[in-house]
């Protein structure tokens, strides 16, 4: 009996169905495709050095931060939250941005955009003062992820092309070799 009721179903309202199933799908794929925002962020280096200034020793902590946007939309309204306020923010690519500091004591630094694929390089120094790690980045849209950058050496694009070839046809001959012993 169940399937009897589902082929009537089907008979009288398949039209109906088909339609309903490619709008949904139609939408999901849209939502899909539609730009986003997608901020990451991390710390790319830090150093240490004590300079002495007559009888004492000034401790100065430079540190070098980033935030990029990954996606194809503009992320709006980018704050970024320092654990402690540097002596000194430089930002690259130079822009308008505003400092303040939140109810907890936290120093944060507001920019109005971030573009899609941009990236922001934030230069903190702190004289006398803790590392002033950036515990959190995050905009209207959506919250920012932290990621581990590492500085790299930049090799040639031949270098590139080489190493992606050896992984395709690395690749290709691990696909092979079941169908090898096959035959």
């Amino acid at each position: 009996m169940g399937q009897e009721f589902l082929n009537e179903i089907w008979q009288g309202y398949s039209s109906e169905i088909v339609s309903a199933f490619l709008a949904v799908m139609v939408a999901i794929l849209l939502n899909f495709l539609r730009p986003k925002v997608s901020l990451i962020w991390g710390q790319a280096n830090h150093s240490w050095h004590p300079i002495p200034i007559e009888e004492n020793t000034a401790h100065v902590i430079a540190e070098k931060n980033f935030v990029q946007n990954l996606g194809r939309a503009p992320a709006s309204s980018v704050e970024i939250i320092y654990q402690s306020a540097p002596t000194k923010l430089l930002i690259f690519p130079s822009r308008d941005y505003k400092t303040s500091t939140n109810p907890d004591g936290l120093y944060v630094v507001t920019l109005p955009y971030v573009a899609p694929k941009e990236l922001i390089v934030l230069d903190g120094i702190f004289i006398n003062k803790q590392l002033g790690n950036i515990l959190s980045v995050k905009c209207k849209e959506k919250a920012g992820k932290k990621v581990n950058f590492w500085v790299l050496r930049k090799f040639p694009t031949w270098f590139y092309i080489v190493i992606w070839i050896c992984l395709l046809f690395g690749f290709a001959n691990f696909l092979i070799i079941p169908f090898k012993a096959l035959v």
